[in-house]
């Protein structure tokens, strides 16, 4: 179990002896998902059952589907395949096991969510989205059910069976996914792009997050549909429930400042990046170039030194994205940034975060995560 999604096929006597079978997690028409440990690791997985005979043609092209589109990412907000098990009769699917359920439930048990917690999961939604979508990928299925979380509540974008390859010049027609959640090009049978539509979906699940309840209601499809194209939501909306700007707030800035020495200042900066998995070279007097990978777990030898400021690793930057592959991470999941402390004034320092390669939201989401440290 690599993650890395190789197929293999098996003989009906040896299909899991890596795996111990648990309780059933879900079931479907055709498959059921079960609770399973990885013996080698003790790692929890979720195994994806699917019965060969009770599939069709189509239902087969979208299994495969699924698995050749699973195995383009490598995506701290989307689901890991790790392994794919063929034999004569079953298919099983190695997934990413996720164990506090979904953003479905979620909202249901607690209602609308305050506007923090409703963008720490909307950033996340939006960032693995993203991904999506520079791979060619529209997912055409996205929902709060379709959105695992972890004890940390932190999400998984998962059930890729409905998506497909998106191509310049070419659209898509196919009618499908959650018509809640549908938008008005799928419904009214009109080609479309792809990425548009998960990204119509992202709002839907945006006001179900912040509102409790989703924007279009009728009761019945036909009401439904009419009431999606006309964009009519319900009449009692957002002044209810989401605040409006005040007036200082309508100009934003991003920065962090603060009084005490540069030295302590940039101290302070290197344990946060501990924290989250960022690796960092100096290049000049408060100046770092820093790396983030998803699956970079923190060594020993990653420890602040009260004697230097770059003690981040020996190995250097360099080293860490020569052997992204054997972890598993590709260079478009990476992110490389530069920062640098500059004196404001006479009593404060302002730090300077800029990109320079990855893409912009997993950058922006690692701002926040760093300025929500810096906040505690």
């Amino acid at each position: 179990m690599d993650g890395s999604g190789v197929r293999r096929r098996a003989s009906s006597s040896n299909i899991l002896t890596n795996y111990k079978l648990g309780k059933t997690l879900g079931a479907g028409a055709f498959a059921k998902v079960k609770l399973a440990i990885h013996i080698p690791t003790k790692i929890k997985v979720a195994i994806k059952i699917l019965e060969r005979r009770s599939i069709n043609d189509s239902e087969t092209e979208r299994v495969r589907r699924e698995i050749n589109n699973l195995r383009l990412f490598s995506h701290p907000h989307i689901v890991r395949l790790y392994e794919v098990i063929e034999t004569r009769s079953r298919i099983y699917l190695v997934m990413e096991y996720m164990n506090s359920g979904d953003l479905d439930d979620y909202i249901t048990l607690r209602g609308r969510l305050q506007e923090d917690e409703a963008r720490h999961f909307f950033q996340q939604i939006i960032s693995g989205v993203e991904c999506c979508h520079l791979h060619m990928v529209v997912h055409r299925d996205l929902k709060p059910r379709n959105v695992l979380l972890d004890s940390e509540h932190n999400i998984k974008i998962c059930d890729f069976g409905l998506s497909n390859i998106t191509r310049d010049g070419h659209f898509l027609k196919t009618n499908c996914g959650t018509p809640d959640f549908a938008a008005p090009e799928v419904i009214c049978n009109k080609l479309y792009a792809g990425p548009e539509i998960d990204v119509w979906s992202c709002g839907v699940i945006l006001y179900n997050l912040l509102c409790g309840r989703l924007p279009f209601n009728a009761e019945n499809l036909p009401g439904l549909y009419a009431k999606i194209k006309q964009h009519l939501v319900h009449e009692d909306h957002p002044e209810r429930y989401v605040r409006s700007l005040s007036p200082d707030q309508t100009n934003w800035a991003l920065g962090f400042q603060s009084q005490a020495n540069p030295r302590e200042t940039m101290t302070a900066v290197l344990k946060i990046f501990q924290k989250f998995n960022v690796r960092w070279k100096e290049i000049g007097p408060y100046n770092m170039k820093c790396l983030w990978l998803p699956l970079f777990a923190p060594s020993a030898r990653d420890t602040i030194n009260d004697d230097r400021t770059d003690v981040n690793s020996t190995d250097g930057l360099e080293l860490s994205i020569t052997n992204m592959n054997r972890v598993g991470v590709r260079v478009q999941d990476a992110v490389r940034f530069e920062i640098q402390l500059y004196k404001a004034s006479e009593e404060s320092y302002l730090l300077d975060m800029q990109v320079i390669h990855g893409t912009p939201l997993l950058f922006l989401e690692i701002c926040s995560v760093f300025f929500a440290y810096v906040a505690a």
